[in-house]
């Protein structure tokens, strides 16, 4: 009986394999097959079904006791099972960051260069001002390509097919190639730490780092830079931790690290202490373990020199005083404990990681952990000190998932100490627990919309934040079912708002973006509510800029709510303005708006408005609040 539902499930397999290769090879078919569809254009629900069946087939192969089944197919079973979670909440989750990844693979292999110049109306038109780069009559991406050019193998089928170069196919092959990466660097975390420590303890510490890092709400969501990172430093340390009992292992180790600083500069803080640690401890393996690094600074100093004109072109300018603007304290009191993105609030599991670090500084303690922590330190205080510290629109601590992997590695030196003390199992189990709740929550529950309360402000918010107000909105949807109250989306007629502007001088360097405020009161007796563009009752901020003396429209934007707004409530917006480039007096009016039949309804108050003079290049620009008409 076993051996014929192996046999039903080998074919299935087949099949479900078959079709995903073909979605991936024509873009979507439709063909009828034993009373069902094949085909169609959901490549996840497809890779989910081929995971589901896979995992059983391997379940039904081998020994119920898990010390009896072989690391190799542990390895395998752990892989299928992370990137399953990776790919259930069908969506991909980036942004107009991730564009180039997207859609540079594609036309790697179709045209053999780097250009984005056919992407260029897409990206302007997206808001995606930050994905590209002009240099002279082309656009190239403004971020590193180790992402793309890592993604490549997943796009063979699409550019050998029909997949269109802006097909809609293409953001789900993002997610699914991001996935895998991140799958992938998990599976070679497991075998590094297999060779340090127990297969529970091994299990536990890169469960931990598939599911209770950014690597489940970031990394495996879209084509970031950490991804594949994470994935390059996953294979150094490998390395590495092989390298002990043999020693040419070490050398294996330059090209993965070399990788990782392509994926991501940023690396090379953590690079330095890892090659220093080469030098004085396998001084005979650092000719090797350099020579296996030339592949990758070679490609990327070709690159520099064909797309850039520069030699040692980077992403940012370590020279420039603006980029490091942050004062140290701040940035690290914001990356480690702010509600907004702290990473001991949303991954306080790495905890366990940073106590191995410590661990290692003690007599006999380990040496490699030794230059993992100090890589560590100066990776935080570097992005501490960057402006931009809290890393744009994202969930969580975005900018340390790349430490994820150096951190887990800090789980072994706790082996035997929580296999002993039931009270640390109790505590590593509730860290665990909290981190992986907190990071579904990015991908399940997580819209977006409060990035748009913008930073830094409203990431020390403790009461108004990504993991506040999803449960939130949960609760208040069932006073609002329970209490049978009206709402923005079943009574609009009771609609009504007062607006408080702020007072405020609006500046900004000439063309940036500024901040406008602006406070709205519910005065009706119907609740607002949050949700998509595309939902009826749904509840947004509008404003546009007009020229002063013609009326015509310059720009124009929307803003979410966070959370529903009772009546009696007020709420305050927080929405960035485009500076107009041209030297002039301009009319802000912002209101708030409900979708009707997928329809912007303005409220019958007027809308808050609002003067912008913009001066000339060298005086930047400035807002002056108008008298409100209520």
């Amino acid at each position: 009986m076993k051996l014929i539902v192996r046999w039903i499930l080998g074919c299935i397999i087949m099949a479900l394999a078959l079709n995903v290769i073909g979605i991936l090879y024509t873009g979507g078919f439709k063909v009828p097959f034993l009373m069902l569809i094949m085909g169609g254009k959901s490549l996840a629900a497809n890779l989910i079904l081929l995971i589901l069946a896979s995992a059983a087939s391997f379940v039904l192969a081998h020994p119920r006791r898990s010390s009896d089944v072989p690391l190799v197919h542990v390895k395998t079973f752990l892989f299928l099972g992370i990137l399953g979670y990776y790919l259930l909440n069908g969506q991909t989750l980036g942004s107009g960051d991730t564009w180039p990844a997207r859609f540079l693979p594609l036309h790697i292999l179709r045209n053999h260069d780097f250009y984005l110049d056919a992407y260029l109306d897409l990206f302007q038109r997206d808001g995606a001002f930050n994905a590209f780069r002009k240099v002279g009559d082309h656009c190239v991406s403004a971020y590193p390509v180790g992402s793309a050019l890592m993604a490549l193998p997943l796009y063979i089928p699409s550019a050998i097919g029909r997949v269109g170069m802006g097909d809609a196919l293409l953001e789900s092959i993002e997610k699914i190639a991001a996935a895998i990466i991140v799958a992938l660097s998990a599976i070679i975390l497991y075998a590094a730490l297999s060779r340090l420590c127990s297969r529970k303890m091994s299990l536990f510490a890169t469960l931990a780092y598939a599911l209770g890092t950014s690597s489940l709400s970031i990394s495996s969501q879209a084509l970031w830079q950490h991804g594949p990172s994470q994935l390059a430093l996953a294979a150094t340390l490998y390395c590495l931790v092989r390298g002990r009992i043999e020693p040419h292992w070490i050398c294996f180790a330059g090209f993965p690290l070399s990788l990782s600083i392509i994926c991501r500069p940023n690396d090379v803080m953590i690079a330095i202490p890892i090659g220093i640690y080469v030098l004085f401890h396998y001084f005979r393996r650092i000719y090797g373990f350099l020579l296996a690094g030339v592949p990758a600074v070679a490609f990327q100093l070709w690159y520099n020199t064909t797309y850039f004109g520069h030699l040692f072109h980077t992403q940012f300018s370590f020279g420039h005083s603006d980029y490091w603007s942050t004062p140290l304290l701040d940035g690290l009191s914001g990356l480690l404990f702010s509600p907004g993105r702290g990473l001991f609030i949303y991954s306080p599991v790495v905890i366990i990681g940073i106590v191995g670090f410590v661990l290692a500084w003690r007599r006999g303690g380990d040496v490699l952990l030794r230059y993992l922590s100090i890589g560590s330190i100066f990776f935080l205080l570097l992005h501490a000190k960057w402006w931009n510290w809290w890393g744009g629109y994202c969930f969580g601590p975005r900018l340390l998932a790349d430490l994820g992997p150096l951190l887990m590695l800090g789980f072994y030196p706790l082996d035997s100490l929580l296999n002993r003390r039931l009270s640390f199992q109790k505590a590593g189990i509730l860290l665990f627990s909290w981190s992986v709740i907190v990071h579904s929550i990015g991908i399940f529950w997580n819209n977006g919309r409060w990035d748009g309360y913008i930073y830094p402000e409203g990431l020390w918010n403790w009461t108004d934040n990504q993991l506040v107000n999803p449960p939130r909105i949960l609760y208040d949807r069932i006073r609002i079912i329970f209490n049978g109250q009206p709402t923005s989306q079943t009574s609009p007629e009771l609609l009504s708002v007062s607006y408080v502007l702020p007072l405020q001088e609006l500046t900004g360097k000439y063309t940036n973006r500024v901040k406008a405020w602006l406070e709205a009161s519910n005065d009706g007796s119907s609740i607002w509510l949050v949700g998509p563009r595309d939902q009826r009752g749904t509840i947004m901020l509008s404003w546009t800029i007009r020229k002063n003396d013609t009326g015509n429209v310059i720009t124009s934007g929307m803003q979410h709510l966070r959370h529903d707004v009772f009546p009696r409530d007020s709420y305050l917006f927080g929405f960035n303005v485009h500076i107009p480039k041209l030297e002039g007096e301009y009319d802000l009016d912002a209101g708030l708006v409900y979708i009707d039949d997928f329809h912007y309804i303005p409220f019958h108050n007027p809308p808050a408005h609002m003067k912008i003079i913009s001066l000339p290049r060298k005086h930047g620009a400035k807002a002056e609040p108008a008298d409100l008409e209520r």
